[in-house]
């Protein structure tokens, strides 16, 4: 919300901007060129640092990085200063920001991930209806240098919110422990990381003495999406299918099979840092190119609303209010995909195709038209179809490439999107 809202009001900061320092539209949009460019850029570094590091100590890292980008900038007299200080600081805070909590959600949910995204994505909304008055209040009544350090008190409550971070195995013991609970009608055998759940009056045939039990190797996962455990003397073999459900079958070495179920998730390999023959998929450069489009011009429209409704002649308060609009129209949309890709309501790829159809038609129609309610109309549905796009990528990447890729998959989506977005307010 708070990392959000940083991107969504630089409308209002244009104007005030270009008259302070007295140059260039052109120059001054370069600064959301950088903010928005390094956001997506430092996705894959941010990934593989989190794996590194964790989550929580990146997080904190970037919205110190965030604060400390708008401080400098309170200090600087010259606009090409802005650069180094407002375009790259706060990009590259933002950018450790964003796509660590994007994946650290994504692990934290499956059955509900659609929901926890869109609500995820609808913190940027509820930044854009919270900040928007009070950044439209610092530029109207505060300097330049004023306004700067406000804006770094504001974003150093990322700081905060990442202390609050916390890993999968954090709730692990409160999973099993509620699961034992559950169970208080059965025995169960712990080998390690897998657990044997058996009838009280039922025996096992695998349950014999001279089964050292206590000898089983810790399991580790095979290439073929599977995991192997075996005791020294190899008196027994655990074959446990990751894509199924939790029952799998126990082979003993009198021939009989029996039935078992997992309590904890096996022990697995640590994931890669870089999974760079990932990109060799056609599909990720498909959802790439949709990604960086889509960002681009989700970041870029509330660059240029303002000047836009300036441009066609409507007061300065109206842009303010359209920005908060859409972001009450963004939080409903957000959390509305998230339910029907939940709920299964309308495929993935339908939702896709049509936010991207929304959106493109949206962006169109727009620069033909001069009442000020179509032309609010437009801009809301535009960038809610680009918001759902944003919204729908994460999903597509867990669905078609597999949450355990997913930093490098999303990593590369975001550098790639990076590229893509460099220079876009510039343009348009």
């Amino acid at each position: 919300m708070v990392a959000g809202s940083v991107h969504r009001s630089f409308s209002l900061l244009f104007d005030k901007l270009q008259n302070h320092f007295d140059t260039s539209a052109q120059i001054i949009s370069f600064l959301p060129s950088m903010t928005a460019s390094l956001l997506m850029i430092m996705g894959m570094p941010a990934n593989m640092l989190s794996l590194k590091f964790g989550a929580r100590r990146v997080v904190m890292f970037g919205g110190l990085c965030t604060s400390m980008g708008f401080l400098v900038a309170s200090t600087v007299n010259n606009v090409y200063l802005l650069y180094p200080t407002y375009g790259l600081l706060i990009g590259i805070g933002t950018g450790l920001v964003f796509s660590p909590s994007i994946v650290l959600v994504n692990s934290y949910f499956e059955r509900y991930r659609g929901i926890a995204n869109g609500m995820f994505g609808a913190g940027g909304g509820i930044g854009g209806i919270v900040y928007t008055p009070i950044i439209r209040y610092c530029v109207d009544n505060y300097a330049i240098k004023d306004m700067f350090m406000i804006l770094s008190a504001m974003t150093m409550n990322i700081i905060v919110c990442g202390a609050l971070f916390r890993p999968i195995n954090f709730y692990d013991k409160y999973y099993l422990r509620r699961r034992q609970r559950n169970e208080n009608n059965k025995s169960d055998v712990k080998l390690d990381n897998v657990t044997f759940e058996e009838e009280k009056e039922h025996q096992s045939p695998c349950k014999q003495d001279s089964i050292d039990k206590t000898a089983i190797k810790q399991p580790t996962e095979g290439i073929d999406n599977k995991v192997y455990a075996d005791n020294q003397d190899d008196h027994v073999v655990y074959v446990i299918d990751l894509k199924t459900s939790d029952a799998v079958e126990l082979s003993c070495e009198d021939g009989k099979n029996e039935r078992i179920s997992l309590a904890t998730t096996p022990t697995k390999s640590s994931p890669k840092l870089l999974e760079f023959e990932l990109a060799r998929d056609p599909v990720l450069w498909i959802y790439s190119i949709t990604y960086g489009i889509m960002s681009s011009c989700f970041v870029s429209s509330y660059v240029i609303i303002a000047p836009h409704f300036n441009q066609l002649g409507f007061p300065s308060e109206y842009s303010s209010t359209v920005i908060q609009i859409i972001g009450c129209t963004d939080i409903i949309i957000r959390i509305s995909i998230g339910i029907v890709t939940t709920t299964n309501i309308i495929d993935k790829d339908n939702v896709y195709r049509i936010a991207i159809l929304t959106a493109s038609t949206s962006f169109i129609l727009i620069t033909f038209v001069k009442n000020i309610y179509l032309v609010s109309f437009f801009a809301i549905t535009g960038i809610s179809g680009c918001g759902c796009v944003i919204t729908l990528m994460p999903l597509l990447c867990c669905h078609v490439f597999k949450l355990k890729h997913m930093p490098t998959t999303f990593g590369l989506m975001c550098l790639f999107s990076g590229f893509i977005s460099f220079g876009f307010p510039t343009i348009m």
